[in-house]
């Protein structure tokens, strides 16, 4: 099984300078991107979900943005209005899930 981030400090290398994330590590372009956000849309499920719902706390009192967290379950069934100028983020589990009940 992977080790958890934390305990891998090498993946956050050229990310993080201080306490802050540096934007060369979404892509090229992230900081001309991130200048026009006006608002932040997160969808996710299960624990995912309670991780976007911390950070839609971190995303509003750092940056004074909008930010509406969604059950994607939900999101999918509905219409969904995402404002122009809006930054539309996914969030998904990233260890495997084990369904089997076996010892």
């Amino acid at each position: 099984m992977p080790r958890p981030l934390c305990h891998r400090p090498q993946r956050h290398q050229g990310r993080i300078s201080g306490s802050r994330v540096l934007p060369q590590a979404f892509g090229n372009n992230a900081e001309e991107i991130f200048a026009a956000v006006k608002a932040v849309e997160i969808v996710a499920c299960g624990t995912s979900f309670h991780a976007g719902l911390v950070s839609r706390y971190w995303i509003e009192s750092l940056t004074g943005l909008p930010c509406n967290v969604e059950v994607a379950s939900e999101y999918r069934y509905r219409k969904h209005v995402v404002p122009e100028g809006g930054l539309f983020v996914t969030l998904r589990p990233i260890l495997p899930v084990s369904l089997s009940t076996d010892p």
